[in-house]
C-alpha cells in the first residue's frame, strides 16, 4: 500500500520532493543526491527525475552561476491541500 505523497508521485519523486522540502532552500542535484545518501541513486537518474518534476509543475529551477537550483513550487501543506482538492473535485 502506498501512502502520503507516494499515492500521487513515484517513490523516487517522493523522496526528492521530501528532500527539497526538508532542505528548505534552492538546491542543486548534487546536494539532493548527497542528502538522499540512505538510498543512493546515480546523478543522471536524480537529474532526470528532477527535470520531469519541473515539467509536471511540481518543482521550479533557476540557473545560478551556471548551475541549476531547484525548489518545490508549493510548500508541503499547499501541495497536500491541492491534491486533496483535486481528489474531491474528481
Amino acid at each position: 500500500d502506498r501512502t502520503g505523497l507516494a499515492q500521487v508521485l513515484g517513490d523516487l519523486e517522493t523522496a526528492i520532493v521530501e528532500t527539497l522540502w526538508s532542505l528548505g532552500a534552492p538546491t542543486t542535484v548534487t546536494d539532493v543526491q548527497r542528502a538522499m545518501s540512505d538510498t543512493p541513486r546515480a546523478y543522471h537518474t536524480v537529474t532526470t527525475v528532477m527535470v520531469r518534476l519541473c515539467e509536471k509543475g511540481i518543482l521550479q529551477r533557476r540557473k545560478r552561476d551556471g548551475v541549476w537550483h531547484y525548489v518545490p513550487r508549493l510548500s508541503r501543506e499547499e501541495f497536500h491541500r491541492q491534491v486533496a482538492h483535486e481528489v474531491i473535485a474528481g
